[in-house]
């Protein structure tokens, strides 16, 4: 019966998903999967577990899962990215490739049903395969079955309360997650969750077991780890590196998780155990730079040579130019000669016709008709010359201010690329063979960089396999190369509301124990763009509507569910407006909040409306 019903739930998914699909690749009245959005004011931040990452400005708001594949276009070229973090108009994007420190603009492509598919094919895989996946605990978590005790043998709690214990409602959610097989925290904002949390997983991994801690969003991970990794830094978890973050932190928390928790980066990691070879790849690294300087260098020089037998032979050419131009001048300037003592001669000739008599001319064959044809023939022929002479007198002053043009250009080439040799101190005849000797030596860098980088990543498998916590989004639990194959003992979902739940059955068959669910029923729930009732079932409706808690009263009543009563965060006039419209007045302030200011220097009442329907106010 168990079988059946696992089967019957798998293929409910997995038909949620192919409507989610559809519904994505055929949208009605506008294109709601396949986005492209503008892109302007790219600057690179940093380069991390093999993505460089950019920041950019967006157009226009974008849906997107973190760490969904998406490429990215720019100037007619596309490279494969991923979407790491969305937040307001601004979006961070891990490109393959290095594409310089400055990115005008780009047009992003997304593809927002290719993580549904990957999922969908992951799903059915896992149980039709050869080796079909135990996705126990997930059946009994999304059939409403799993209750009792995490463990029949487990041991008494043990956490640390460090400079602030935990008050009595959060002391109680760290034990039920300890102790119980199902534990919800209820955590409305302000209450402490995350600390919560943090205290949980201590206690967790004190008695011996493993923790996966998952969410929705790299923030909401990222938040959640830098407590815990305050929390225990001190602890051996912390300094052997047993606490791993899969997957590339928010730029703002991946500053302070370097300056503060470097150990919790999987790459920090890898370098600390693989330190020999870390420092290996930075020399090579620096001798690389050096070698590609060397090469540009060579380059530079060979290009110059190359440019020196270009003017070469631009000038003998304009040279050769040069002299067949003077020798038509000499040639034109001859015949031009020659027709003037010709026409001479005809002038002479047809005077003397003219003035002949009859009897003469026809004796002397003198025709002043016939000469007087000669002569304006021969004008002809000299008008024709006088152009060609002129037209070659032009191209013989073009011809030879160019050739003074290219000499002077070959003199100064000639002088720089003498003094580039005499700097690198190599004869111009060795250059090739140098530069060929220095590329040789590039590639075996290359080479043993490469190797060095697998050593480093079987190291962070390692480090992975390893860890007694391991931090990630939901999205990476089954895109994640790297993500251990292994079943983890404790599953802790933080921001649960806006968890998609065949994400989260997958999540939860990657552990075997227990699952501690932390968010906020009364925020905002998935997104689902199918109106189908499978996809409305599965992918519209968060797990806590799955456990059927979506009631105050009855939620307080529910045995699995611990509330974080006390809230740290907000003046208690701004605590008391959705205390009492939202929370039902289940929440209490703590002490501290009363010596929090009201003044902002906008308004010295709680609630400020600000009407902006004039501002053409527009979202999307």
């Amino acid at each position: 019966m168990a079988e059946k019903m696992l089967s019957k739930l798998a293929e409910e998914l997995i038909q949620s998903l192919d409507e989610e699909i559809d519904a994505l690749k055929n949208p009605r009245g506008r294109n709601r999967g396949g986005n492209i959005v503008k892109l302007f004011n790219g600057r690179f931040l940093r380069e991390i577990s093999a993505l460089n990452v950019y920041l950019f400005n967006l157009e226009n708001f974008l849906t997107v899962l973190d760490d969904s594949p998406a490429e990215i276009e720019i100037n007619n070229y596309r490279y494969s990215a991923q979407v790491l973090l969305t937040q307001g108009l601004e979006v961070e994007i891990g490109i393959e490739r290095f594409l310089g420190k400055f990115i005008s603009t780009a047009t992003l492509h997304t593809n927002s049903w290719y993580l549904l598919e990957l999922l969908k094919n992951k799903l059915t895989e896992s149980h039709s395969g050869s080796e079909k996946a135990n996705f126990a605990l997930s059946e009994a978590l999304f059939l409403g079955t799993l209750s009792g005790s995490s463990s029949s043998t487990q041991s008494a709690i043990s956490y640390s309360l460090g400079q602030e214990p935990p008050n009595d409602a959060q002391k109680r959610a760290i034990e039920t997650s300890y102790s119980s097989k199902l534990s919800i925290v209820w955590g409305p904002p302000g209450t402490g969750k995350t600390k919560t949390v943090a205290k949980a997983v201590e206690a967790h991994l004190n008695a011996g077991r493993s923790v996966l801690l998952v969410s929705h969003a790299n923030n909401a991970v990222d938040e959640a780890l830098e407590d815990i990794a305050d929390h225990l830094k001190g602890s051996s978890f912390y300094q052997e590196g047993r606490l791993v973050r899969l997957g590339k932190p928010q730029e703002e928390h991946l500053k302070i998780l370097e300056s503060k928790y470097e150990l919790v980066l999987l790459d920090k990691i890898a370098e600390k155990r693989g330190e020999t070879l870390s420092q290996e790849r930075q020399t090579l690294e620096a001798e690389k730079v050096q070698i590609d300087n060397t090469i540009s260098s060579f380059g530079s020089i060979l290009h110059i040579l190359e440019k020196i037998k270009t003017l070469s032979s631009e000038l003998d050419s304009v040279k050769t130019s040069l002299s067949q131009t003077s020798g038509k001048l000499e040639e034109t300037q001859a015949k031009l000669n020659q027709l003037e003592e010709m026409q001479e001669r005809n002038r002479r000739r047809l005077v003397e016709a003219q003035s002949a008599g009859a009897i003469k001319r026809f004796l002397t064959g003198l025709q002043p008709d016939k000469i007087q044809h000669e002569i304006d023939q021969a004008g002809i022929r000299r008008d024709s010359l006088v152009r060609a002479f002129e037209a070659n007198i032009k191209l013989r002053s073009t011809l030879e201010s160019s050739c003074k043009a290219k000499d002077n250009e070959l003199a100064e080439t000639r002088a720089e690329a003498n003094i580039l040799l005499q700097e690198i101190g190599i004869p111009q005849g060795e250059l090739e063979e140098q530069r060929n000797k220095y590329e040789v030596r590039k590639d075996a860098i290359l080479s043993r960089i490469a190797e060095i980088n697998k050593e480093l990543e079987e190291i962070q498998n390692k480090v992975l396999s390893e860890a007694r916590l391991v931090a990630t989004t939901l999205t990476k639990t089954f895109t994640a190369k790297q993500f251990p194959s292994r079943k983890f003992d404790v599953l802790i979902l933080d921001e649960a509301s806006m968890a998609p739940l065949p994400h989260l059955y997958w999540a939860v068959g990657r552990c075997c124990q227990s699952v501690t669910i932390v968010g906020d029923f009364l925020q905002l729930p998935p997104i689902c763009i199918s109106e189908k009732p499978m996809a409305q079932r599965w992918l519209g409706r968060s797990i806590f509507d799955v456990l059927g808690i979506w009631d105050i009263k009855e939620a307080q009543l529910d045995e699995r569910v611990t509330l974080l009563d006390t809230q740290y965060r907000m003046v208690p006039a701004i605590s008391e407006i959705s205390n009492r419209f939202i929370y039902q007045g289940v929440l209490r302030d703590h002490l501290s909040t009363g010596r929090y200011s009201l003044t902002d220097g906008v308004s010295s009442s709680p609630l400020v409306l600000i009407k902006t329907g004039k501002m053409n106010a527009w979202c999307s």
